[in-house]
């Protein structure tokens, strides 16, 4: 990690955030064997629709050929990810959250924090052969939590980051008590 990019200890202690409850960190393990067998996959039928396409003006293994590449292209695109998000961690502590991600890091604590918005995308994929909708719908959910803090600054907390609804809910219940009068 960066040597400019302070420490989650150095945060929670510039913040006086107090002591931390749950760390919440970015899954990269299960990214990285998705995208390697994306990329060792792709590239071996890469390899194996080669010899076709120089032999002859195959049109089926050319076709082959680009979706085995695009398929390698999709495993090393989620393996680079998957590294850029490494050192993406929050600290959910009894006064705040200490953020760190590889661009920077930063704190808040209850009381500078004006709202949390939530924004919700639903993808509905449906399979669809011959103009006819199979009985096979898809439905994934993403989730993106915005704190937007007094001074103007906002926290993103997007779902790559582990158990984001979590985090989110733990903090609109301390923001919640904060407020009270």
């Amino acid at each position: 990690m960066d040597a400019q990019i302070p420490t989650i200890e150095t945060l929670i202690v510039w913040y006086n955030l107090g002591r931390v409850k749950k760390v919440y960190k970015a899954h990269i393990v299960s990214a990285l064997i998705v995208g390697l067998i994306f990329a060792v996959t792709g590239g071996t039928f890469f390899m194996l629709t080669l010899p076709y396409i120089f032999a002859a003006s195959n049109a089926q293994a050319l076709i082959g050929s680009v979706f085995s590449l695009i398929f390698c292209m999709l495993g090393i695109k989620a393996i680079i990810k998957a590294i850029d998000n490494r050192h993406t961690y929050a600290a959910l502590c009894e006064h705040g959250v200490a953020y760190i991600t590889a661009k920077g890091a930063d704190a808040f604590r209850w009381e500078q924090v004006v709202i949390v918005l939530t924004r919700d995308q639903v993808h509905v994929k449906s399979r669809q052969r011959l103009g006819i909708f199979m009985n096979n719908t898809r439905v994934t959910v993403s989730h993106t939590y915005t704190v937007a803090c007094n001074d103007g600054r906002r926290f993103i907390f997007k779902g790559l980051l582990g158990q984001v609804d979590e985090l989110a809910e733990e903090i609109q219940i301390a923001v919640a008590l904060n407020k009270k009068p």
